[in-house]
C-alpha cells in the first residue's frame, strides 16, 4: 500500500521523458576553464539535437543524492535559516518541469562576470520574506551577498514523504562544479536518446566516460 501511495505523490517536477547521466570532468583532469567550455558546448549540442526539449546540469539528482545543507540569512539580519542547496545550469528548470512562480530562471548572462544571484523555492521564500516580495531582495550566504531573481515550486528532493523543505539554487555558471548530473527532457522515450547523448559527449571528448545513464522515472 505504501508503494502504491508513493506512485501517486506529486514530486513538484515532471518525471516522464527525462534522461539523466553523470560526467566527472575532474577525473579527466579538466581545468575549470576547460570544464566550463565543455559543459556549455555539450548543452548547446544536446539542445540542438532532434527529440530534445531542454537540457541542463545540476549538482544533485532528486531522490538519489544527499543534498548540500547550508545556512543563509537575509541581508542585514543575523537570523540564520538552514536550507538545502543545488547548483544548476540554465534550462535545468525547464528540463525538470519545475514551474516558475515569480521572477525569472537563470540565463547564460548569470556567469562569473556578473553579480551573484539565486532562485528560492516557495518554502524558503515564505520563511525569509513572509510579508514582502522576495524577488529583488538580498540574502547572505557564506559571507557573500546574493540577489534573489526568482521563486520556483517546492519539490520532493530527498524522499517522497518529506514535508517541503527550504531550498535555494545557484547558477552553475557562477559556481563551477566538475561533476554535475545531466538532465535532458525529451520528446520521445528517453532510451531513444541514449545513443545521441553518448555520441555528443564523444564528439567533444572521446575519452570521457558517461555513466549512470537512465530515465528519471526509473
Amino acid at each position: 500500500k505504501t508503494l502504491q501511495n508513493a506512485a501517486t505523490i506529486d514530486t513538484g517536477y515532471e518525471v516522464d521523458r527525462v534522461l539523466t547521466a553523470r560526467l566527472d570532468l575532474a577525473r579527466q583532469s579538466y581545468t575549470e576553464a576547460r570544464g566550463r567550455v565543455f559543459q556549455q558546448q555539450l548543452l548547446e549540442r544536446l539542445q540542438a539535437a532532434p527529440g530534445v526539449e531542454a537540457a541542463g546540469f545540476a549538482v544533485t539528482l532528486p531522490l538519489n543524492d544527499g543534498r548540500w545543507e547550508n545556512a543563509v540569512r537575509r541581508d542585514g539580519d543575523p537570523t540564520r535559516i538552514q536550507t538545502f542547496q543545488n547548483i544548476v545550469s540554465p534550462r535545468y528548470f525547464e528540463a525538470m518541469g519545475i514551474p516558475l512562480h515569480a521572477g525569472r530562471y537563470f540565463s547564460s548572462q548569470d556567469d562569473e562576470r556578473t553579480p551573484p544571484v539565486a532562485i528560492l523555492n516557495q518554502t524558503l521564500a515564505q520563511l525569509m520574506w513572509p510579508n514582502a516580495n522576495p524577488v529583488g531582495q538580498r540574502l547572505t550566504f557564506k559571507g557573500q551577498t546574493i540577489d534573489v531573481i526568482g521563486i520556483v515550486r517546492d519539490i520532493k528532493g530527498r524522499n517522497l514523504f518529506e514535508s517541503p523543505a527550504p531550498m535555494f539554487y545557484q547558477p552553475l555558471l557562477q559556481t563551477y562544479q566538475a561533476h554535475p548530473v545531466l538532465h535532458v527532457r525529451t520528446r520521445v522515450p528517453p532510451a531513444q536518446l541514449t545513443a545521441t547523448l553518448r555520441n555528443e559527449v564523444r564528439a567533444l571528448d572521446a575519452d570521457l566516460p558517461v555513466y549512470d545513464v537512465k530515465a528519471l522515472d526509473e
